[in-house]
This record gives structure tokens, C-alpha cells and sequence, in this order.
């Protein structure tokens, strides 16, 4: 899981998508509050390591990029913070 601490986002957990790289992340239907949305990450289809994706939060079509935090696929279904 992924927990993405957010302000200004769709409450609706329809409205909003989040994606590690280019990976969608799965936001459960309860998994958004009014500073919180929560997603679960998955394989990421890839038989190598995956580093520096950027976590995009997109909301009612607008993207937000995270620079700071960058995830790292290791063995191609761990993903891992840094």
C-alpha cells in the first residue's frame, strides 16, 4: 500500500488515479478521505529491476507529480520508497 497524504483532490475514489511510473496503482473504493488517498501496488509486468519512478496522483484529469519520493521495482514485484 501507498499512502499519499493530498489536499484539493476528488473525495471520490472514481474521480482519482494514481500510477507509479507508467504502473497503475489500485485505489480502493474507501481508500480516499479529504487528506488521504491509499493504493495498492502491483507487479509491474517487468522481468528486471524498475528504479526512480515518480508517484502521480491525477484527480479530476489534473496531474500531480511527486519529485521527492521515487519508487523502485525490485526483482520486478517489490516495490520499495526511497
Amino acid at each position: 500500500m501507498i499512502y499519499i497524504k493530498a489536499i484539493g483532490h476528488s473525495t471520490n475514489a472514481l474521480d482519482n488515479r494514481v500510477l507509479v511510473g507508467l504502473i497503475p496503482c489500485t485505489i480502493p473504493a474507501d481508500g480516499v478521505t479529504d487528506t488521504y488517498i491509499s493504493c495498492e501496488t502491483g507487479d509491474s509486468g517487468s522481468s528486471s529491476d524498475i528504479k526512480n519512478l515518480p508517484i502521480t496522483l491525477i484527480s479530476s484529469g489534473v496531474p500531480y507529480t511527486t519529485f521527492s519520493y521515487r519508487v523502485n521495482y525490485l526483482y520486478s514485484v517489490t516495490p520499495q520508497i526511497r
